[in-house]
Formats: structure tokens, C-alpha cells, sequence
């Protein structure tokens, strides 16, 4: 009937979806990438990422092998941890709370570890095996909780870069050991040159921390 090819021939206006997601999406994407922007510009960066790999491994205690390239990202954070305390220090900001934060990061003390601690420019004491005196090595006597006299801040100086030289490592089970050369650029862009030790392990958490460190200054024939 006519009736009939009326209804079934007229189309109703066909209603356009909205997307009233799209809007969240993009804040949440915004949100992301400013996190992780931030995350990105920390000097302890790299250290904080070969944490997260190993516990999405499921790594239990330190049991994931050190490679090489877990020992270059904790040299590279050491390195950009001392020239970040200087750069605070230079900038009259809270320079020791970052010190703290940077040897609680990168050595064994507070992941219950003994640390074999020889500093360049050390005295009395030369070797230094508690974290008092290490974090008065490098912020100064006058800003440490229990200083010892000798100490003018190695981190204070300040450095505006630190460019480690391996000269070989040596991998075992449970550690890495480094030796080589490491220069410490100054603000008058001049390069110290210094020799050094440095020990990893693997705290339970995963993260690689300093065991031993020894440098000196090269022996002048």
C-alpha cells in the first residue's frame, strides 16, 4: 500500500555521535607526558628506569646480572648528581638535602650495605666508612651534621661537568667493579683529571649502589 512504501522508504535524520571522551583523553595524555618530562630531567633518571625494568623482571634481592651499561647510567648519575649540588649550592638553595638525596640514591648506607669509602682530597680521616663523614666530604664541614675540620666541600666546588673514562670492568655474579679516569670540569672550564674504583651490587630493591669508591689524584713523577 501507499501507506506502507511511506514508512518504509522515509529515513529518519541519522544523529551524530559525540565523543565526550576525547576531551579526558587529551588530559590524561597532557598529564603523562608532563610526568614523565619531569621524571626525565632528574640527574638520578636513569638509575630510577633501571629500577623500574627490574622489578617489572620480577627480580627478587640482587639476583638480575650488572651490565655494562647499568654501570654507565650510575656513573652517569653520580656525575650529574655532583654537578646538581653544586649548581644548588651556587644557587643558595637547600644544596645538602640534595646530597642526601643523591648518596641515599647511589650508595649502599641506607640500603644497610657496608661502603668502602676513599675520597680524592681526604686526610684525617683518609677513609672514610661512615655516612656522616662521607656527606661531610662533599657538602663541606660547616654544613655537616657531625663534620670532620679538614672538609671544604668536594661537591661545592662547583663543577659544571664530570665525564667518566672506564678502563675496564670487571663483572661477577654479584658486583661490578670499575676502575679508570674521571675529569671534573670547573667553572673556568678546566678539566681536573682524578683515577678511580668504584664497586656495585644490587640493593634488594634492585637499584645499583657504590660499595667501594677510591679516587686519587694522579702521582706526579
Amino acid at each position: 500500500s501507499a501507506q506502507c512504501y511511506t514508512c518504509c522508504t522515509t529515513q529518519s535524520p541519522r544523529t551524530q555521535p559525540t565523543n565526550t571522551m576525547a576531551p579526558v583523553k587529551v588530559k590524561l595524555v597532557i598529564l603523562l607526558l608532563t610526568a614523565v618530562s619531569s621524571d626525565a630531567l632528574s640527574p638520578l633518571a636513569p638509575v630510577r628506569a633501571a629500577k623500574r625494568v627490574f622489578l617489572r623482571r620480577g627480580g627478587a634481592a640482587p639476583t638480575l646480572p650488572i651490565s655494562s651499561q647499568d654501570v654507565a647510567d650510575a656513573q652517569r648519575a653520580w656525575g650529574d648528581g655532583i654537578v646538581e649540588i653544586g649548581r644548588i649550592y651556587t644557587a643558595k638553595g637547600d644544596y645538602k638535602a640534595e646530597a642526601v638525596k643523591v648518596l641515599g640514591d647511589l650508595y649502599g648506607w641506607d640500603s644497610k650495605m657496608d661502603v668502602l669509602f676513599k675520597p680524592t682530597k681526604a686526610a684525617n680521616p683518609a677513609i672514610r666508612l661512615d655516612y656522616d663523614e662521607a656527606l661531610s666530604y662533599f657538602v663541606g664541614a660547616d654544613s655537616a651534621d657531625k663534620p670532620v675540620a679538614e672538609d671544604k666541600g668536594f661537591a661545592i666546588a662547583p663543577w659544571t661537568a664530570v665525564r667518566f673514562d672506564n678502563k675496564k670492568t670487571l663483572f661477577l655474579s654479584d658486583s661490578a667493579t670499575a676502575m679508570g679516569e674521571y675529569y671534573f670540569t670547573g667553572l673556568d672550564g678546566s678539566e681536573t683529571k682524578v683515577e678511580y674504583t668504584f664497586q656495585y651490587r644490587r640493593a634488594a630493591d634492585g637499584s645499583l649502589k657504590i660499595v667501594v669508591h677510591h679516587s686519587s689524584v694522579p702521582f706526579a713523577a
